[in-house]
């Protein structure tokens, strides 16, 4: 049988399954550039990750950065649309290497998504992902919209949300505190295509009004991930006391676990869990100081804290639904 349906078959017959919604697999040559963590991982280690905390499956996609426009001396200053193309396409080689690693090491485990770069290439970007798609062992769509500098409403008229209307594939996109990554971009881009299932990264940096217009307006086709949440729920706090960003989320922040059942009590229907794995372990850009150290099975373990109805909500039926719409 086709690694998709086959994965969907056995995932939907088995209630038990956890599913790790967000993680990385590549080289991250921006983050060498700035000096910054994490920088690299292959499949193989994750596979070996999750394998040793219990996570059946994980969703993982290239890190952000690609090489078709990256000029180092430009990069290093923050400028990523200098030319200087060294692949056919963006994310060529980085989503070729994530699906050939994939197919000797991560079958049966992860399941790959392709990342996308709007308004450079797309129909040859297109054509590549549709190819994917005819074999089966596409399962999504990732728009890094901090790397790439486009946000999510760039998607609107694009081939890529044709492919993922008629493959039935979910598209998951960043959210930051940067214009371009704005969540409710996100829940904007989702009102016009109520038939295309997205996923907004970063438990939408916990910004009131994304949460509140989801459940005022009861989408169906809207998810968010919780990934990294120790470190998300670690740098919010700073946020408030920066003005950063809109007004957030009352959660218990100092207290992850409680603050994690508090945000299924908020959106029960919404959230998945992920993990940004290996972004569990993050540092400071200018300072180069680690600013949360963590490990995969931290992650899991918040998750195996949870009460089993909210655990198995978030990391398998909620999922499920944004992987397969079931």
């Amino acid at each position: 049988m086709i690694e998709r349906e086959r994965t969907r078959d056995i995932i939907i017959s088995n209630s038990n399954i956890l599913i790790d919604i967000h993680s990385h697999c590549g080289y991250g040559h921006f983050n060498v550039i700035k000096r910054r963590y994490p920088s690299t991982q292959s499949v193989v280690d994750l596979a070996s990750k999750t394998k040793s905390a219990g996570i059946e499956y994980v969703v993982s996609f290239p890190f952000p950065g690609s090489s078709y426009y990256f000029d180092i001396p430009e990069s290093a200053k923050g400028n990523l649309h200098v030319p200087n193309p060294i692949e056919e396409f963006p994310y060529h080689f980085a989503n070729r290497q994530l699906f050939y690693e994939v197919s000797l090491f991560g079958k049966g485990r992860i399941l790959p998504f392709a990342n996308i770069y709007p308004q450079h290439e797309e129909q040859k970007q297109a054509d590549y992902l549709e190819q994917l798609a005819k074999e089966k062992v596409l399962f999504g769509l990732k728009l890094h919209t901090l790397a790439t500098q486009y946000s999510a409403l760039s998607l609107s008229n694009s081939p890529f949300l044709e492919i993922a209307r008629h493959y039935s594939l979910p598209v998951l996109i960043h959210s930051g505190p940067d214009k371009n990554s704005d969540p409710m971009n996100i829940v904007k881009l989702a009102e016009q295509y109520t038939d295309i299932r997205f996923c907004i990264a970063h438990a939408a940096r916990f910004e009131k009004n994304v949460f509140d217009y989801l459940t005022d307006n009861g989408l169906k086709n809207i998810f968010l991930d919780t990934s990294p949440f120790l470190s998300i729920t670690k740098l919010t706090p700073l946020d408030i006391e920066r003005g950063v960003g809109g007004c957030k989320l009352n959660l218990s922040y100092n207290k992850p676990m409680q603050a994690l059942v508090e945000l299924c009590q908020i959106a029960p229907e919404f959230v998945v869990w992920g993990t940004d794995e290996p972004w569990t372990t993050i540092t400071d850009d200018h300072q180069g100081k680690i600013l949360l150290k963590a490990k995969y099975e931290d992650e899991v373990s918040l998750l195996q804290s949870l009460p089993e109805n909210l655990k198995k909500k978030i990391a398998h039926d909620n999922s499920t639904r944004f992987l397969f719409g079931e």
